[in-house]
């Protein structure tokens, strides 16, 4: 691990401290990342944080923004619209929200788009604990594992799903519907695609199945899990 020309600032004013930390490069292992800053402002039960990250010529790669808010025993979180992968700015839903206490969770209109791709997450009701309906479409990996700055990109491929998580009262929720990964690499290496789905096929088993072909590769695997 290495860091280069780190600088670390702390200041308080009006009930509210702010924190930055700013650094020209982060070498960890094979991976480096640069010009990177991360902010963070905290005032009362609140807390507002920025990242981004460059590239070597000074350029913004990836950025995130959220806020994070504190009541009683539960806890707030909406995504900021500054979202930054690769390069690529996404359009972020002003209505976004998760709600997290330990009655339950709440997601509202968490949905995020770039171009032809989408990612959708919302609770069907208002209550907590209501069914997740999770939307994927045409997601690419890369914008992703390219943060990581290594000779090898990690992984690559294309992810379509629409699946939901329900029943968080079991001790293992229930995970209904599918997922496709098109075209995984995995170290610049051709997996295939991967098929997985699951439904429900007791009152407490899901049962589920993972394909993987091409390039060679035909792999079949199915289970039950039981959600007590």
């Amino acid at each position: 691990k290495r860091v280069s020309n780190a600088i670390i600032d702390i200041a308080s004013l009006n009930n509210k401290i702010s924190g930055a930390l700013n650094f020209d490069t982060l070498h960890f292992g094979s991976n480096t990342f640069y010009k990177t800053g991360i902010n963070a402002t905290v005032a009362g039960d609140s807390l507002s944080i920025a990242a981004t990250t460059k590239d070597t010529k000074n350029k913004d790669r990836f950025a995130i923004g959220a806020d994070i808010d504190r009541k009683d025993y539960g806890y707030t979180f909406s995504l900021k619209d500054t979202l930054l992968l690769d390069y690529k700015k996404w359009n972020v839903a002003t209505d976004n929200r998760i709600e997290y206490s330990p009655a339950g969770i709440l997601v509202n209109n968490f949905l995020i788009r770039n171009d032809s791709t989408t990612i959708s997450v919302k609770s069907r009701g208002s209550a907590l604990n209501s069914p997740i309906d999770v939307v994927i479409d045409n997601f690419k990996i890369k914008d992703i594992t390219s943060m990581v700055n290594s000779d090898t990109l990690l992984a690559s491929g294309i992810i379509d799903g629409k699946f939901s998580v329900s029943e968080f009262d079991k001790k293992i929720p229930a995970f209904t519907g599918h997922l496709q990964i098109d075209s995984l690499q995995f170290m610049q290496q051709a997996v295939g695609t991967i098929n997985l789905n699951a439904e429900k096929s007791g009152e407490n088993t899901i049962s589920g199945a993972m394909d993987l072909t091409g390039n060679g590769n035909r792999v079949r695997v199915k289970g039950d899990y039981y959600l007590n």
